[in-house]
C-alpha cells in the first residue's frame, strides 16, 4: 500500500486476522521492522495482497520493492481495488493505465 491508505490497509489485516485466525498477516507498518528486510518478508509469503487505491503506489519505489519480489519468487498477486470515491480512490482505468509495463 501507499501510505494514504494506512486506514484501508490496517482494516484488510484485521479482518484476515478474524477469517484466518492463527495465519501470519503481514502490514509492512505494523511487522516490518528494517525496510531492508522487505524483500525477506515478501519471499516468505504465500500471497501479496496489493491495495490498488492511488497512482501513488506505482511511484513509490518500495511498494514497487514488494511488486518485483513477489514476481522475482513466484508470489501470488491479489489485486484488491478500493473504489470508494469519497475516500479519494482512484477509478481502475487510471491505475491500470499508470501501473508501469514491468509490472
Amino acid at each position: 500500500h501507499s501510505w494514504g491508505k494506512q486506514d484501508a490497509a490496517a482494516t484488510i489485516k484485521r479482518q484476515l486476522q478474524l477469517l484466518l485466525p492463527g495465519a501470519p498477516i503481514f502490514l509492512d507498518v505494523d511487522d516490518l521492522e528494517s525496510i531492508d528486510a522487505l524483500e525477506h518478508h515478501v519471499s516468505e509469503s504465500a500471497a501479496m495482497l496489493v491495495l490498488l487505491a492511488s497512482v501513488h503506489y506505482f511511484t513509490s519505489p518500495n511498494c514497487l520493492r514488494e511488486v518485483g519480489a513477489a514476481q522475482q519468487n513466484g508470489i501470488p498477486l491479489i489485486l484488491v481495488h478500493d473504489a470508494d470515491a469519497t475516500k479519494n480512490s482512484w477509478p481502475l482505468a487510471v491505475l491500470k493505465a499508470t501501473c508501469p509495463k514491468a509490472h
